[in-house]
């Protein structure tokens, strides 16, 4: 049970440390003493969520890779949470794009530690030659004699599975390496010298993800036919049929919309 719990601790970890970052190109653009605020209480937060990572991550043997990244991350983030108090306090110089690009750096080498975990679970063997230890279940619409449960087929395709269907329609692990390149640009733009908005960098970053996951939606649909007859992508939301065609493009549509107006509304024309 400590498995499943360790790669969900390490996405959460790896989602708080991108809002952390976040918050901190926000920050940086003087948004204000409250930003700030919410930036270090985040900081704390995130670094207890990052402590229990590891612990649990030697705790259940995880794999080497697993472990010394979740090792680096913490010293990593421990040491750039004393430069960060260090300056604040003014107790050294605070340089606030050096401070910004290690926590880009603590993102990146989290990020890779997640996709080892994956990739190192994914290659685990299944309980009873069933996929997630299935062999023994029965199934939901039929009853210990074999007969139909009271629970209706209608109701089988519940809210959360559809929304699970829709977001991996938007290709959620595509979404964090590509805003780590934005993140890694504002990065760069604070240390040459230049002076972001609070606004611009949280709707930048917003209105990415809304056409990131456009962008992964129109590729199910696109890519449905192959999808079906390759082992790798036959369980996609498209290729199983979990979101219809017409539903899946007013999805995308409705995306890029959505990612248009932010972009235009908080940012500029240009961008969008």
């Amino acid at each position: 049970m400590d498995r499943p719990r360790l790669t969900t601790l390490l996405t959460w970890s790896v989602v708080g440390t991108y809002l952390l970052v976040a918050l901190g190109a926000t920050a940086a653009a003087d948004a204000g003493p409250v930003v700030a605020a919410v930036h270090q209480a985040s900081a704390v937060a995130v670094g207890v969520l990052l402590a229990a990572t590891a612990l649990l991550a030697h705790r259940t043997m995880a794999s080497r890779g697993v472990r010394v990244g979740t090792i680096a991350v913490l010293l990593t983030y421990f040491a750039q949470a004393g430069i960060g108090l260090a300056g604040r306090a003014d107790v050294v110089p605070f340089d606030g794009g050096l401070h910004l690009l290690g926590g880009i750096a603590v993102f990146s080498v989290l990020l890779v530690t997640l996709v080892i975990r994956v990739e190192t679970t994914a290659k685990e063997p299944v309980e009873d030659g069933f996929p997630n230890g299935t062999g023994d279940r029965v199934s939901p619409a039929m009853s210990e004699e074999g007969a139909p449960s009271p629970v209706s087929e209608t109701e089988l395709p519940r809210f959360r599975d559809r929304v699970r269907a829709y977001l991996e329609l938007t290709k959620p692990r595509l979404m964090w390496l590509l805003c780590l390149l934005a993140l890694a640009g504002m990065g760069l733009a604070v240390a040459a010298g230049a002076e972001l908005d609070g606004v611009s960098v949280v709707a930048t970053l917003g209105g990415g993800v809304l056409a990131i996951g456009a962008s992964g939606t129109f590729n199910h649909v696109y890519e449905r036919d192959r999808d079906r007859k390759m082992r790798r992508t036959s369980d996609r939301p498209i290729a199983t049929d979990r979101v219809g065609v017409r539903r899946a493009t007013g999805f995308g549509v409705a995306l890029v919309i959505a990612s248009m107006a932010v972009m235009v509304v908080f940012v500029n024309m240009r961008v969008s």
